[in-house]
């Protein structure tokens, strides 16, 4: 059996392998299941999905951030804020929250249209469509033993990263600051329908 993997949107990738000028092997995933298909992924390697849903093959990370915080992280969102959609990334020593880049309830708001006395209600939106921006890092340092949470200023056109606040903890950290993260604002939605 090939290596196959399904990113969030439901589209299904294969992995290919080629061989380079040099002689090297370069691995990567296409969407079309063409020749050269591999078999396992090869040690040391593993299957990344990007915020954008593109999928790679990537050196296995150094990262000593656990799965357990990760889950605890995707937790504490999910539980205490009214944060529908959501993407965790996990890189080196960094954990990100993604958000999507608009708000989803103006978008179904326009998506229902009464015309006389009908209402059309055009409300597929797929949420696998979203495009996501980094809006929360939880940055480990394991020589100090702690975590920085920083938050990026959305009204700031050049997106620059606050700290918010340091802890040795998490879960503290997060709900200690869990108003900070939800007062998430949008920037000005605009959409032309064609």
């Amino acid at each position: 059996m090939t290596v196959q993997y399904t990113n969030r949107f439901g589209q299904l990738y294969h992995l290919h392998k080629r061989i380079t000028k040099k002689g090297n092997f370069r691995f990567y995933f296409s969407k079309e299941n063409l020749t050269n298909l591999v078999e396992r992924i090869p040690k040391s390697f593993e299957i990344y999905e990007n915020p954008k849903g593109q999928v790679f093959l990537r050196k296995k990370s150094n990262s000593f951030i656990r799965e357990s915080e990760m889950k605890l992280f995707e937790k504490l969102i999910s539980e205490n804020t009214d944060f529908d959609h959501f993407y965790i990334n996990c890189q080196n020593n960094v954990l990100t929250l993604y958000l999507p880049d608009f708000n989803l309830e103006d978008i179904s708001g326009m998506l229902n249209i009464t015309v006389g006395n009908d209402e059309i209600n055009l409300n597929r939106f797929d949420p696998g469509i979203l495009t996501y921006s980094p809006y929360i890092n939880i940055i480990f340092d394991k020589k100090e033993n702690c975590m920085t949470l920083e938050k990026i200023d959305n009204d700031d056109t050049l997106k620059r990263w606050h700290i918010i606040d340091s802890s040795d903890d998490l879960e503290s950290l997060i709900l200690k600051n869990i108003q900070s993260i939800k007062s998430k604002t949008y920037s000005n939605l605009k959409i032309l329908f064609l």
